[in-house]
Order: C-alpha cells, then sequence, then structure tokens
C-alpha cells in the first residue's frame, strides 16, 4: 500500500483524504470518553461524589491505557499515554490549538483545562 503525505492529510488507495490530526484527536476524545466510562463503572458502586464531580474527568498524569482485553479497553487503544496527551492539551494545547470545537467537545465531557498538577 503506497501512502502520499500532504499538508497533514494521507492519501489511501481510494482517494479519500484522511486527516491526521483529526485522527489523532478522535483517538485521543474516544479514549478519554472510555477511561471516563471505566472510571465512572469503578466508582459508581462506593462512590459519595456530587454529580459535577462524577463529570469531571480526572486522568492521572501517568496513566497508559493497559494491555488485555481483560481490562475492557479496545486493542486499539492499548498502550495509549492518555495521561501524558491530558497534560499536553493543558499545556501545549495539543489538538486543540486553532480548533474551539475541539476544546468545547472536550468540555462537554468533562474534561477541565486546568487543575491538579499530578493529572493529565
Amino acid at each position: 500500500m503506497h501512502k502520499n503525505v500532504h499538508n497533514s492529510s494521507i492519501h489511501n488507495p481510494n482517494s479519500f483524504v484522511f486527516d491526521v490530526s483529526e485522527h489523532n484527536f478522535l483517538k485521543f476524545f474516544r479514549a478519554l470518553r472510555m477511561y471516563s466510562k471505566i472510571e465512572s463503572e469503578n466508582n459508581s458502586r462506593t462512590s459519595s461524589l456530587s454529580p459535577r464531580e462524577h463529570t469531571t474527568i480526572r486522568v492521572p498524569s501517568k496513566f497508559v491505557i493497559p494491555t488485555g482485553k481483560e481490562f475492557g479497553w479496545p486493542e486499539d487503544l492499548w498502550g495509549y499515554p492518555l495521561g501524558a496527551k491530558c497534560l499536553a492539551v493543558r499545556q501545549k494545547e495539543l489538538y486543540i490549538k486553532n480548533h474551539p470545537d475541539r476544546k468545547k467537545a472536550l468540555e462537554e465531557i468533562g474534561f477541565r483545562f486546568s487543575g491538579n498538577a499530578t493529572l493529565g
């Protein structure tokens, strides 16, 4: 398979233009939603958190998505450094610079752009 790279896009054999930046953001967004879902399921049994705390996504800065089906993560996310990506979004505007729609989407699912230094 031959790939041409041009202006951060990959042209696949079917002439479909694939935006690498959008792909990377969507992977990050999906990982955050999965993290939130898994954490919510884990905490719902024993939690006394307020509804606001339930909607805030708190990813430890060193969190890496575990490898193995037993952890409930999709295989394409195994080993993904979610905590480091969260940190880069906050500190360097990774994925969101010049994309207010992406920033808004993250806020809507509970991602906070300021927070504890130990969180990603």
